[in-house]
């Protein structure tokens, strides 16, 4: 049997999820108490109070830079194209190991995306670039794919060649190599903030403009997401957090009856079944005055925040990585963003193998990505992807967040290394 395109199975009661749900400072009653201080500020006011805090709180991560806060990350990427008049007739470099959304932006504003293949350190191959750009090559998309820092050679050289660079954190913002963050590489940063991102605002995204771009960032002019809009973010939070919860606390004949009714979701067992078969276009809209509320009180603990992921990074990745029939995916040393901790297996089929035992444990665990290029809707932007296609199926990513203390840690470590037994012995008749 082919395991390669299996989910990773669903514990029947989760004890470790690998995205906890939880808005910090407050949780579900941040929003009520933002909608409370609208009634009594004016919306002017309550406009320079929010775009003043956030402004310092960015200045002390970006600094002397400019920002357009906005709907969703793919909305801020879509501004971005638009702001440097991507469009038909151009072309868009990005690796094949991606989030759809990131290539349904491209195709949003008219562009023609180019997959190329990743390196071994998971992130876009130089060698690859090289070999895919033409006169018609307007700009790169750097993904620093599970938090890890893009090749310095590739950004050098694409910068020798006048390509656009769109650094595109959104799942490296606690990366920091030499003293620059991830998003303030190139020359226009992207961020999002949704649930599965280092920083959870209910969604949202942004664009960091370089201090030179102020005749870019000034030709913005796109509507602001509404309060209609907001509120339905908030309630899909709401609904997803009673999800968590009801896989993690309640007794497990009361799941069948929570499907039923459509209040937790029944779960696909396969990758190809979940495949787009549309370009998802997204309009952009400007992140709405209580959004920003939100994110700025995320953004107070952005320290703490890092500082706690790469201790429970490291925790765990010093408990794991004397297995030696598995490894961990990049080097501490290398530049982390701390938002994926992703084992990397050997074999084919072990991925799966191991996410069954780990689920036994009450372990979730998820995979991410199967190359662009292998489905159907995208097949016609990209070639053959060596790298990319044995290395999709090999990865599995494990809980290992906040509030994951150190015993959690301790004993998700040891599942991990005795599922690893498991995999052996049960291996062992298929490889030899």
């Amino acid at each position: 049997m082919n395991f390669d395109t299996l989910y990773p199975h669903m514990p029947k009661k989760i004890r470790y999820p690998v995205y906890p749900f939880k808005l910090d400072r407050g949780g579900h009653g941040l929003l009520i108490r933002d909608l409370a201080k609208r009634l009594f500020m004016s919306q002017k006011k309550l406009e320079c109070a929010i775009d003043e805090k956030l402004l310092i709180l960015f200045e002390g991560i970006f600094p002397s830079a400019r920002y357009t806060f906005t709907d969703s990350g793919k909305s801020a990427l879509v501004v971005a194209f638009r702001a440097f008049g991507i469009g038909e007739s151009d072309e868009v470099i990005l690796t094949t190991f991606n989030c759809p959304a990131v290539i349904d932006a491209v195709l949003t504003v008219g562009a023609t995306p180019v997959l190329v293949d990743i390196n071994e350190r998971f992130v876009m191959s130089l060698a690859s670039v090289k070999r895919s750009v033409t006169k018609r090559t307007r700009a790169i998309i750097l993904t620093h794919t599970y938090g890890f820092s893009e090749d310095d050679q590739l950004v050098n050289w694409a910068r020798s060649k006048g390509i656009l660079m769109i650094d595109d954190a959104a799942q490296a913002l606690f990366n920091n190599v030499n003293n620059v963050r991830c998003g303030f590489a190139g020359d226009v940063g992207i961020l999002s903030f949704g649930s599965t991102k280092p920083i959870f605002s209910l969604g949202g995204g942004c664009v960091i403009w370089k201090s030179d771009r102020d005749s870019v960032y000034s030709s913005i002019n796109i509507s602001t997401e509404s309060l209609d809009q907001l509120t339905q973010r908030y309630t899909g939070y709401l609904r997803e957090r009673f999800q968590l919860f009801a896989m993690s606390e309640l007794p497990e004949w009361s799941h069948v009856l929570l499907k039923k009714f459509g209040i937790l979701p029944t779960l696909l067992n396969d990758k190809l079944d979940a495949l787009p078969d549309r370009v998802d276009n997204a309009e952009p809209l400007l992140m709405n005055q209580l959004h920003k509320q939100i994110l700025a009180n995320q953004l107070k603990q952005f320290k703490q925040k890092e500082e706690a992921l790469a201790l429970n990074f490291k925790l765990l990745k010093s408990s794991i990585e004397t297995c030696c029939d598995i490894s961990v995916v990049g080097d501490i040393v290398e530049g982390h963003g701390y938002n994926y901790f992703t084992l990397l297996f050997k074999h084919s089929g072990d991925r799966y193998r191991c996410a069954k035992y780990l689920s036994f444990k009450g372990i979730q665990t998820c995979w991410n990505y199967y190359p662009l290029h292998l489905m159907p809707i995208y097949a016609r932007f990209g070639k053959e992807n060596p790298n990319a296609e044995k290395l999709w199926k090999l990865v599995l990513s494990i809980p290992f967040k906040p509030p994951n203390t150190a015993d959690d840690l301790s004993y998700i470590a040891s599942c991990v290394v005795q599922s690893m037994r498991e995999v052996s012995n049960e291996s062992s008749s298929v490889y030899g």
